[in-house]
């Protein structure tokens, strides 16, 4: 029995942003028109063939008949077909269907609900049987939807299981984004030229300790920031604060660039906070370098791929660590940047339910090991902040096999391969547990 997964046309767009299907990320020529992430050229193209024949060789076929423009969904409720579609939507997308086809389509073919960009870590807008908006997270709109939850599978990276329908696990999908918009790994799958980068990151000796890229202000974030700055270290390490996602002009009120940084950060929340001495300072000393990119660029759109996806050729290897406050629950492009750039992933994630470092390392990448699952969120804080004192004091390098290692698992066409199609196959035709390479 073959497995013919296609994308649901999107019909009717009621939602800003376009969102990525599979079908998508392996087929659509211009990303632009389908990431949310602009100005992103991800090289797809480059393992699209390699993609298509390993799923092929297990009887899966991925948009063979519709391609990227994708099939109505009036075609899929009143036409009768002998194939057993799997559909695919986009959970930013649910909002532009009528529920009960939805729901009517739930009970004829198989749905795939995909979220790479979120991940389950942001609420959805849908649009309930009464014609009433709703704004909820994933998991509560499938409890409540009626949907033929045997019929209904979620796609994303996230390491958590949503444990209301099966989860088809694309861990290392950002891996593949990251990876394909990358000139180093481009030119790797270009020319076969590999050896050339493992000899740089072998023999070129680090320029800097650390990097600590944030594109917004998310609250840790600038508590980080603000210890940091607090133990006169921060000028020792290349940082950017930057704000909001697209273009916007500041002025030189700095009472205005204060309120804008502190959408995240708010008063209430400062005032509450246990770090409330170390922000006030930081924004004291700091305001008059906000907003503060990484690279030297005007202030638009273009600069969040520059600052956020993408890093310049020259800076292969040149920080030892890249520190990032993670706020998310999968595997980031954030990582695979530093893995990409032959730096070492100091990773924090300040929240409560925190086996991600845990379950990030069993994704088979190395990162700095800062065992602190187990600290309070103000422990934790403080002691990645000891942790990075004690490295640049110790002068401390990675281990460069590490090093290798991590670029290896970013680069190798076959891997990146199997990061896609592993989880279909694992899902529609292995009975085995997805096995990690």
């Amino acid at each position: 029995m073959s497995i013919n997964i296609e994308k649901l046309r999107l019909e009717n767009k009621h939602s800003v942003l376009t969102r990525l299907t599979l079908t998508d990320l392996i087929f659509e020529n211009d990303m632009k028109k389908n990431i949310t992430y602009n100005d992103i050229n991800i090289r797809t193209d480059l393992i699209r063939d390699k993609v298509v024949e390993k799923l092929k060789e297990h009887n899966i076929f991925l948009g063979k008949q519709y391609g990227v423009k994708g099939i109505p969904i009036k075609k899929l409720l009143e036409e009768s077909t002998s194939l057993d579609y799997h559909i695919e939507i986009p959970t930013g997308h649910i909002i532009n269907y009528n529920i009960q086809d939805l729901r009517q389509l739930s009970f004829k073919h198989k749905i795939i609900f995909v979220d790479f960009e979120e991940s389950n870590v942001a609420p959805i807008k849908w649009i309930d049987d009464s014609q009433q908006e709703r704004k909820t997270f994933f998991n509560e709109f499938l409890k409540i939807s009626g949907f033929n939850l045997n019929n209904t599978y979620f796609a994303s990276p996230n390491i958590e299981k949503n444990r209301i329908c099966k989860d088809i696990n694309f861990y290392y999908i950002f891996v593949v984004m990251a990876s394909l918009c990358s000139n180093i790994t481009i030119d790797i799958l270009l020319n076969n030229n590999k050896e050339q980068y493992i000899e740089i990151l072998k023999n070129r000796p680090y320029e800097k300790f650390f990097v600590f890229k944030n594109w917004s202000a998310r609250p840790w974030r600038v508590a980080l920031l603000s210890i940091l700055n607090k133990h006169r270290i921060l000028d020792e390490i290349d940082w950017s604060l930057v704000g909001e996602y697209g273009p916007h002009k500041f002025n030189d009120n700095k009472d205005f660039v204060k309120e804008y940084f502190s959408k995240y950060t708010n008063n209430k929340w400062i005032e509450e906070n246990y770090f409330k001495e170390e922000i006030q300072q930081f924004f004291v000393e700091r305001i008059n370098e906000l907003p503060k990119f990484l690279y030297e660029h005007e202030y638009s759109a273009k600069v969040e791929s520059i600052d956020v996806w993408t890093s310049p050729i020259n800076d292969l290897k040149k920080y030892r660590y890249s520190i990032d406050v993670e706020s998310c629950s999968f595997l980031s492009e954030k990582q695979v940047k530093s893995f990409l750039m032959g730096s070492m992933p100091f990773v924090i994630y300040p929240y409560k339910t925190n086996r991600y470092i845990q379950q990030l390392k069993h994704l088979n990448f190395n990162i700095v090991d800062v065992e602190l699952e187990k600290k309070n969120i103000e422990s934790h804080l403080e002691n990645s902040a000891d942790k990075i004192i004690f490295l640049k004091e110790n002068d401390i390098c990675p281990d460069i096999a590490e090093i290798i290692h991590n670029f290896e698992m970013c680069v190798d066409s076959n891997k990146l391969v199997d990061y896609v199609t592993q989880p279909l196959i694992d899902t529609f035709i292995s009975d085995d547990k997805y096995v990690r390479t």
